[in-house]
C-alpha cells in the first residue's frame, strides 16, 4: 500500500470512529436524551481535530474549505477552554463530514512526489510547532503523517473519554 493510501486510511479511520460517537451526540441531544456537559472536553478535543484539518487543508493542501475556516475554529487554539465559545456538536459533525470529504478528494490525488515536495520554506510552523518539535518534518507526506498521529492520538482521547466519563452523557 502505498504512503497516500496509508494517510487516506488512518484519517478515514479517524474520521468513521469519530462521525459514530458524534451522530449518537448529537441524536441524544436533539432528543433531549443527553447533553454533554460543560466539563466533558469531547467538544475542546472535536474542535482541535477540526483545526488540524483546516490547517492541513487550507496550508498544506492549498484547499479552501466552502464555510470551515482556520479561523472559525481559532478559540480551541487557547488554553482557556471558554465554554461559551464552543461549537454545538451539531455543526462539529457537519464540518467533520465535510472535511473528511476535502481530504479525500485531495490526498487521493498525491502521488509520492508530491508527498516528498519540501515545505520548510513556504509553510507557516508555528502552528506545527505547538504540536510537536517538526525541526525534522519538511515534506508534505512528513508533516501530513504528523498531523494523522496528533489527530489519532485526539481521537483515542475522545473515545476514550466517551466510554469511561460518566459525566459524557449517553454511555
Amino acid at each position: 500500500m502505498s504512503d497516500s493510501l496509508n494517510i487516506q486510511e488512518g484519517f478515514r479511520k479517524n474520521s468513521a470512529t469519530l462521525i459514530a460517537h458524534l451522530t449518537d451526540i448529537v441524536a441524544a441531544s436533539e432528543s433531549g436524551f443527553a447533553s454533554q456537559p460543560l466539563e466533558s472536553s469531547s467538544n475542546w478535543i472535536i474542535g482541535h481535530i477540526l483545526l488540524l484539518r483546516t490547517f492541513m487543508l487550507e496550508n498544506i493542501l492549498k484547499v479552501s474549505s466552502s464555510e470551515l475556516a482556520y479561523s472559525t475554529l481559532s478559540m480551541y487554539l487557547l488554553e482557556d477552554r471558554g465554554d461559551d465559545n464552543r461549537k454545538p456538536y451539531s455543526y462539529l459533525l457537519k464540518h467533520l463530514k465535510e472535511s473528511q470529504e476535502a481530504l479525500s478528494k485531495h490526498l487521493q490525488s498525491l502521488n509520492t512526489t508530491d508527498l516528498e515536495k519540501d515545505l520548510s520554506d513556504t509553510i507557516e510552523t508555528a502552528f506545527l510547532d505547538a504540536i510537536k518539535d517538526t525541526s525534522n518534518y519538511t515534506s508534505i507526506g512528513e508533516i501530513i503523517t504528523l498531523l494523522l498521529q496528533k489527530e489519532t492520538e485526539l481521537t483515542t482521547n475522545f473515545v476514550t473519554e466517551q466510554r469511561t466519563s460518566k459525566s459524557t452523557g449517553i454511555y
